[in-house]
């Protein structure tokens, strides 16, 4: 099994499958779901930061090698070998996240191709005041992130000379993230 440091690691099981389960923190949970290829190097830094902030940190390994390094050619391998419902099947209904008081936040670069604005706009449209959402400019990327910039907190993040400083959008939305996640679970 390949760790992922400074995180220890369980297993899950639900409908025939098993998944390894990487934990870090104290406090109220937060799951951190990866996108493809899985957990990077750099999600499992935005992780840290999460459980550093006060938080129990759970990120399923859905698919992908643990804390391999992210390249083109290996997100390709693994988005021949993946299936994801699509927005995890409007998070599982409506009515659940009215009941139980949760809220989603959503990042994304406005020019990027994968997260499109009709996206936010069908969020909003169907969560209403339990959608946030944070859009920022492309030019806001971290310019050695590959393009197009996507990943908001983990690859278009991590480039501590240029965006990830204080006042920085891409900083701004980390230090919101980590707000809303406060407000919310604490």
């Amino acid at each position: 099994m390949t760790k992922v440091p400074g995180f220890d690691t369980t297993s899950f099981g639900a409908l025939d499958k098993t998944r390894d389960v990487y934990r870090r923190g104290a406090g109220p949970a937060v799951i951190v779901m990866a996108e493809v290829p899985g957990i990077t190097p750099l999600v499992a830094k935005f992780a840290s930061r999460v459980a550093d902030a006060g938080f129990t940190v759970f990120m399923p390994q859905l698919f992908g090698t643990p804390n391999r390094m992210e390249s083109f050619g290996y997100a390709m391998g693994v988005i021949a070998r993946v299936c994801i419902s699509r927005e995890f099947k409007v998070l599982a209904a409506h009515e659940k996240i009215d009941k139980q008081g949760a809220r989603i936040l959503g990042l994304r670069f406005k020019g990027d191709p994968m997260c499109k604005a009709a996206r936010f706009e069908h969020l909003r449209a169907e969560f209403g005041a339990a959608f946030e959402s944070i859009e920022l400019e492309d030019e806001s990327a971290n310019p050695k992130g590959s393009p197009p910039p996507h990943s908001v907190l983990t690859r278009h993040l991590d480039n501590v000379e240029l965006v990830d400083s204080e006042g920085e959008p891409t900083r701004v939305a980390l230090d919101r993230t980590l707000a809303f996640l406060c407000a919310q679970l604490r």
